[in-house]
């Protein structure tokens, strides 16, 4: 009988010790990641300048037990100024912007693991400075590298294109290509 008995009382701190070997532990935070940027500024007529800044992060979480799964977030400036007042128009200046990093579908950016191109097509709640309003703006942008990679980044050409729900009267300049700057980056 004794036997047994040793068996029942370290039965439950084996149990326990097996949960502890078989459970992983929670993972903090994402642990890599990509990062597309590009920043435009776009002025044909001379008259309404367009600028832009669009920065896209993914992110790598994992949330065990479960697979790792990218998380994306969006930044976006998109403003349209008058500089010179035609005959019979007027100066104007309107801004949209995301409040701070959006998060959007994983599926709606995509991005080469070597660097070669990145694309985004999403909708993001953006805010209208002058009217005080919020509204979708459809966001569609192509990065394609430029030049050689180096070990974590990669200079881009980028083409961005809006679309919001009503007419963007005043943007001469949409889509916008030949950014300032643009890049794509490997985070650590």
């Amino acid at each position: 009988m004794k036997p047994e008995r040793v068996r029942i009382k370290w039965a439950p701190l084996l149990v326990a010790l097996a949960l502890l070997l078989v459970v992983p532990t929670a993972q903090a935070g994402p642990d890599k990641g990509y990062r597309a940027f590009a920043e435009f500024r776009a002025n044909p007529s001379g008259c309404r300048e367009t600028y832009a800044l669009v920065t896209v992060t993914q992110m790598e979480a994992h949330n065990p037990p479960g697979p790792r799964v990218p998380e994306v977030t969006v930044e976006l400036i998109y403003h349209v100024r008058s500089t010179c007042a035609d005959p019979g128009d007027f100066l104007f200046y309107y801004e949209f912007h995301t409040e701070g990093p959006v998060t959007i579908p994983s599926g709606d950016f995509s991005i080469h693991s070597g660097l070669n191109w990145a694309t985004l097509n999403t909708t993001l709640p953006v805010f209208d400075e002058e009217a005080g309003i919020g509204f979708d703006l459809d966001v569609e942008v192509l990065w394609t590298a430029t030049g050689k990679a180096g070990p974590q980044a990669r200079p881009a050409d980028a083409v961005l294109e809006v679309s919001a729900p009503f007419p963007l009267q005043y943007a001469d300049s949409n889509p916008i290509s030949g950014p300032l700057a643009a890049e794509l980056r490997k985070l650590r």
